[in-house]
């Protein structure tokens, strides 16, 4: 039997819209970082790899939102990179390893300045 609590969750719609606009928001300024650095692919990811090992980037704590169930961040995430690919960008949610079995979550984006190459054909 499906609980109360269960369906609240599933139906918060406006707690996915909000942290869909602040992921969003990250990755946005991660993009225009990278491409005034001339980095045209580019990995915008949950963790990292340091020489005292492994840690968190500022971009865990938003892509798993603690007040988000697992369920809505899925959710929140294929929303999110399927925008970037109907915008044109080669985007893929792929793992960082970050060594001693640490794999982080993070999107890779592909030769961004080729997605105006695509528009021109």
């Amino acid at each position: 039997m499906i609980e109360k609590e269960d369906l609240k969750d599933w139906m918060n719609e406006a707690d996915r819209i909000a942290n869909e606009k602040e992921i969003e928001e990250y990755i946005d300024k991660a993009i225009k970082h990278n491409v005034l650095m001339g980095k045209y692919t580019f990995d915008i990811s949950t963790g990292r790899y340091t020489t005292g090992g492994s840690e968190r980037t500022g971009f865990y704590g938003i892509w798993y939102k603690k007040s988000l169930s697992t369920e809505n961040q899925n959710v929140v995430h294929e929303r999110i990179i399927e925008k970037y690919r109907k915008a044109g960008f080669d985007v893929e949610e792929s793992s960082v390893d970050c060594g001693w079995s640490n794999f982080y979550r993070s999107l890779e984006f592909k030769n961004v300045d080729k997605m105006f190459e695509e528009e021109s054909k």
